[in-house]
């Protein structure tokens, strides 16, 4: 599995990021392309040229976020947003598979692992709510079926 990270010029993200996220990638099999950049239309075109599995992106500082989105839409690859801090309201939340916040760079990791889960056991998304976050994932059928009911917001920390 290939996966695309993508940072926005967030000032909460170190320098060291695109190494932890390649040994992280490496501990789940994945191969890891890690690129950042203050233009959000050149992510966009790194995003449409990229022939992978799916992208991980912190969009956070980035301008031009609608093109973003467009892109990610055309290539129609899972895509996980991450933000390490809190809650944010995003224009690409509609695009992407999930949303992580609240845990840190840690986050990255758990967005990596995400993709290589819904990769490996596909699911079918359900809707129980008209919240964008009423949702729950159906995997497995007849007698291996399995149901989580988890209460609270499980994505925070």
């Amino acid at each position: 599995m290939r996966l695309l990270v993508l940072n926005g010029p967030n000032p909460e993200i170190p320098d060291d990021l695109e190494d932890r996220m390649t040994a992280w990638g490496e501990g789940m099999g994945v191969t890891v392309e890690a690129r950042r950049s203050d233009d959000g239309a050149r992510i966009a075109g790194w995003i449409e040229q990229y022939d992978g599995d799916g992208v991980v992106i912190g969009p956070a500082g980035l301008d031009a976020t609608r093109t973003i989105a467009d892109a990610l839409t055309e290539v129609g690859l899972p895509a996980v947003e991450v933000h390490p801090g809190a809650v944010v309201e995003s224009p690409i939340r509609d695009v992407t598979v999930r949303r992580i916040f609240g845990r840190g760079l840690t986050g990255y990791r758990d967005a990596m692992r995400h993709l290589v889960n819904r990769a490996a056991m596909p699911f079918e998304t359900l809707r129980y709510g008209t919240h964008p976050d009423n949702v729950g994932d159906l995997r497995g059928e007849g007698e291996e079926l399995v149901v989580l009911v988890h209460g609270g917001l499980w994505r925070q920390a």
